[in-house]
């Protein structure tokens, strides 16, 4: 996540490569990132005491290993950006020492251009919504939600392209199963996503309705769609989502 924001912000033009530093542990991947793209790298440390914004991009599990290095070094307006799943602007907040906190929830098509992307603030995180809107317009949509509806965020739109990923892989192994071109199956599982994508978008029309006209009475999608409603395919949706909100408020904890 934190690659493909870089990759926005540098697309986009919204800091020069000579304005941003980065750190990992991984020393050849901060080589990579300086060769293709001209950032700076730098220890952990050094860029938490030089830097005006500051980007978690790092799991849950390990977030205490980076928040303990806040305290002395960081600057006293510096705000901080968590894109780590389950990790409240309380949290930050009080391992941080800092005040201005913003907590975002995006999801990988950001990476291209096509990501949603959801921020809540702290209290002192409220005045941070032009450098929000800054760093991750470029990557997709931005939207305000309340910090108490981060789990379901994080649910539905965080882990949403793992759903659709789930499906596009059904969709690529029945089109080899019925003996079609195997090599054009991930093709037309992709397009068969962009295509519905953009028609929702395009017509502002809702999913009901663009599933209605294409489920003529007695056609094929209909009959194709019975199946799927007395399976109850969207009542084990639905157990999805509650099952990663719960995991989201477990990484809280």
């Amino acid at each position: 996540m934190g690659g493909a924001l870089l990759e926005g912000v540098l697309r986009e033009k919204v800091f020069p490569p000579s304005r941003i530093l980065v750190a990992d542990v991984r020393q050849d991947f901060l080589k990579d990132l300086q060769r293709r793209y001209g950032v700076t790298p730098c220890p952990t440390q050094d860029l938490i005491a030089r830097s005006d914004t500051i980007v978690l991009a790092v799991k849950p599990q390990q977030m205490g290993e980076v928040l303990h290095l806040f305290r002395g070094r960081a600057k006293k307006d510096a705000v901080v950006v968590s894109i780590a799943a389950g990790v409240t602007t309380r949290r930050l907040r009080r391992e941080t020492g800092l005040r201005r906190i913003v907590r975002v929830m995006p999801n990988l098509p950001m990476k291209v251009g096509a990501g949603v992307i959801a921020w809540s603030a702290g209290r002192g995180g409220t005045a941070c919504e032009v450098l929000v809107n800054r760093l991750f317009a470029p990557c997709g949509i931005v939207l305000r939600v309340p910090e108490s509806r981060m789990d379901a965020v994080t649910a539905i739109s965080g882990s949403g392209p793992g759903y659709l990923f789930f499906l596009a892989e059904i969709i690529e192994a029945l089109w080899r199963a019925h003996g079609l071109p195997a090599r054009a199956g991930r093709k037309v599982a992709a397009q068969i996503f962009l295509g519905a994508g953009r028609l929702m978008q395009e017509t502002g029309e809702a999913a009901g309705a663009l599933r209605r006209k294409v489920s003529s009475p007695g056609g094929t999608t209909l009959a194709g769609l019975a199946v799927l409603e007395q399976r109850g395919v969207a009542e084990i949706f639905r157990e999805a989502v509650a099952a990663a909100a719960k995991r989201s408020r477990e990484l809280s904890r």
